[in-house]
């Protein structure tokens, strides 16, 4: 089994819909590890902002703090109405727990392909199998499901279960003191959110509902932007192929008119920033 503690702890979120007879819908949310596959699962009657923010505390302390956590374009996950470049809830919540975001390209659900899977996992080896008459009566038979799933064995964990792969992993889980305490209007703490995106025909990219140049000569090529709320920049990188060196193509500031705070003492856990082009 190699060795994980010091690898930067990546997991990926999304969620899925189901209904009820009679029409009552629930939305189903996981968080993955991408090494262990050690999974967290909440049920809601929406996809609300409370929600959202309720799944990532339980993630956080069901699974630990993980240094990056993978997202899709969702507005239950970037906060975005029609307004452009505000910072929702969710990214607070997270930037205040010391998470780095991940967007993925928008309609490019692939890229979220191990949170994608276990949607599938979850329903052909439950929903599909009983039948749930109302969102109370799938939460209190819930736990069938995940404690299946922590004898479950991946492809890809080569042979060991859910279970013993995540006995390897020592992260730091967030204490039910610690969630109680986060305020409920959460100030913006100095962090990283990173975006992959397609430049379009116009050499721009869009991050956060406002279009930023990039280069006509790289129309149709993706690039890695990263919004530093710290430095109050918006920097935009770039690499011909997987083995080239990424270049710096753009850095704008990114004004913010709110305070910024400094992460909290017990939400450190790195002593240096990822170097997040050598994940994506």
């Amino acid at each position: 089994m190699p060795h994980w503690r010091d690898e930067v702890v990546i997991f990926a979120c999304d969620w899925t819909e189901r209904y009820f007879t009679g029409g009552e819908k629930v939305f189903v949310f996981h968080t993955i590890d991408h090494r262990s596959h050690a999974l967290a699962q909440t049920l809601h009657s929406d996809k609300s902002t409370a929600s959202t923010c309720a799944h990532l505390l339980e993630g956080c302390a069901q699974l630990g703090i993980p240094d990056l956590l993978q997202l899709d374009n969702d507005a239950a996950f970037t906060g975005l109405g029609r307004a452009p470049r505000v910072l929702g809830r969710f990214v607070r919540l997270a930037l205040y727990l010391g998470i780095e975001l991940l967007f993925i390209p928008p309609g490019e659900a692939k890229r979220n392909h191990v949170v994608e899977r276990v949607h599938g996992t979850w329903a052909e080896s439950f929903w599909n199998k009983h039948h749930f008459t109302s969102l109370r009566d799938l939460t209190r038979k819930s736990p069938k499901f995940l404690a299946w799933y922590h004898e479950y064995a991946p492809p890809a964990l080569g042979g060991l279960t859910v279970k013993q792969a995540a006995r390897h992993r020592q992260g730091k889980k967030l204490g039910r003191r610690q969630s109680a305490q986060i305020p409920e209007e959460v100030p913006l703490t100095a962090g990283r959110v990173h975006f992959i995106r397609r430049v379009n025909a116009q050499g721009e990219i869009t991050i956060l509902q406002a279009p930023w140049k990039v280069s006509k000569s790289l129309v149709g090529h993706y690039v890695w932007a990263t919004l530093d709320t710290g430095q109050e920049t918006l920097s935009i990188s770039h690499r011909r192929s997987a083995r080239a060196q990424p270049r710096l193509i753009k850095q704008y500031g990114y004004e913010i008119e709110e305070k910024r705070h400094k992460l909290k003492p017990e939400f450190h856990r790195r002593a240096r920033k990822i170097d997040i082009l050598k994940i994506i």
